[in-house]
């Protein structure tokens, strides 16, 4: 109760008392990008399967009720040879704060020579973001901050893009998931209680190496850069074997460490766990995350016209 109590204070704090900076990646990248690309860069759509569906679950701060918890559903299918046609559903709760998401992604696949390849994407987001009061719990049920248990509501339209050169199976690429800096805006007093979509940038390498018949490493290196925040980096890396295991580690800035394992429970379909924590902080019980990714690729025997090995 005195965890509930105080968290949602602090969302209360957040939103309200200063204003609110995020970008079309605030739904955490986390680990879901090691076993479905897409969740990197939407110019991944087709590159590796021509069909995909996934969903995730992410949990943050394990330890307190109503911890951010982030839901995501998704897929993607072939327009053309050169085409795909995608999109996602993404909901992130945190506490008072809630943000859906709804995604459309386009993208293009060239080959500009032998082995290698451009591939390019544009997304349109709509964001509806809600706070509610309605299950704050304070030692004064008059605060005029709660304005008793007012629902405020904003919605946004916005547009991503990015874009990937391939070299056999190595990758690198950005992605621009706000191309608009926008406001939503929530009354009463609109100058003070804005949520700002901010631009920012997200560069990637992801160069995989065949070690032999069976195995497969996958590596990530990403910088991601968004206005008024802190540089970001993640080194990750996955070992891949062929007849369905696979398990990695990643580590980012402020000692964020993350474990990740899976398996292939039926022929298409992949199960992965990821564990995450940080040695950067004695809150204890508040510095775990749980993640779960399932993901479904059709016609998983068919190498796509962009596997230019293995």
């Amino acid at each position: 109760m005195k965890h509930t109590i105080l968290f949602n204070i602090l969302c209360v704090a957040v939103f309200f008392v200063i204003p609110f900076s995020s970008t079309g990646q605030e739904f955490n990248r986390g680990s879901q990008y090691l076993v479905n690309p897409s969740a990197l860069a939407p110019a991944y759509n087709g590159i590796l399967n021509d069909n995909s569906i996934w969903f995730n679950y992410r949990r943050e701060w394990t330890g307190v009720n109503n911890s951010p918890k982030t839901y995501s559903v998704g897929g993607f299918t072939p327009l053309t040879n050169s085409t795909s046609l995608g999109g996602r559903i993404v909901s992130d709760n945190h506490g008072v704060y809630r943000l859906l998401k709804i995604e459309a992604d386009y993208s293009v696949h060239l080959q500009l020579a032998n082995e290698h390849g451009i591939h390019f994407s544009l997304s349109g987001y709509l964001f509806q973001n809600r706070i509610s009061f309605s299950d704050v719990q304070v030692a004064h049920i008059n605060d005029p901050l709660l304005n008793n248990g007012r629902e405020t509501h904003g919605t946004s339209f916005n547009a991503g893009a990015s874009i990937i050169y391939q070299f056999k199976q190595m990758y690198f690429g950005a992605t621009l998931p706000v191309l608009i800096k926008r406001y939503s805006e929530y009354g009463p007093d609109e100058e003070n209680n804005l949520l700002l979509l901010n631009q920012s940038i997200h560069l990637f390498a992801n160069p995989n190496f065949e070690l032999d018949k069976d195995w497969i490493l996958r590596t990530y290196l990403i910088y991601s850069n968004r206005q008024e925040y802190p540089a970001n980096f993640q080194v990750a890396a996955l070992i891949n074997y062929k007849k369905g295991f696979r398990g990695g580690l990643y580590v980012q800035r402020n000692a964020v460490v993350g474990l990740t394992a899976g398996l292939d429970i039926l022929e298409g379909l992949g199960f992965q766990y990821a564990y995450e924590f940080s040695n950067g902080t004695n809150a204890g019980q508040l510095n775990s995350t749980h993640e779960v990714t399932f993901i479904y690729n059709f016609d998983q025997r068919r190498k796509t016209r962009w596997s230019f090995s293995y």
